[in-house]
């Protein structure tokens, strides 16, 4: 028996995934969760953007490494906590703008019934 190699073989190099995508996502989700205290919605923008990364590190790699994923979950958490923010913002707004209303409408009308 001859062990002579028959045939054509071909390698190919496989090259390692971009983390360019995943890096971004992972910054943008920590930035959002940094300034969801103060900005929301400039953490909301953030948030959306580190979303982004995610979805198009998975398409372009195929799967997704620990800082892509940390990105989405960071991106994730920030999203929530901006809006509850800002809906909690907004409430304590209005309730005070119309505090402010009722308290001028009740001066009017008591300057009213003295006439």
């Amino acid at each position: 028996m001859d062990n002579e190699f028959q045939g054509n073989v071909s390698y190919t190099e496989s090259k390692p995934p971009e983390k360019g995508y995943a890096i971004a996502s992972l910054v943008l989700g920590i930035l959002g969760i940094v300034c969801c205290c103060c900005y929301e919605y400039a953490a909301m923008v953030l948030s959306v953007l580190a979303i982004v990364f995610f979805v198009v590190d998975k398409k372009k790699n195929g799967s997704s490494n620990g800082m892509a994923i940390a990105g989405l979950v960071c991106g994730i958490f920030s999203l929530l906590m901006s809006v509850i923010g800002i809906a909690i913002a907004s409430t304590t707004f209005y309730k005070e703008l119309l505090n402010s209303y009722e308290s001028i409408l009740n001066s009017m009308l008591s300057d009213l019934e003295v006439q």
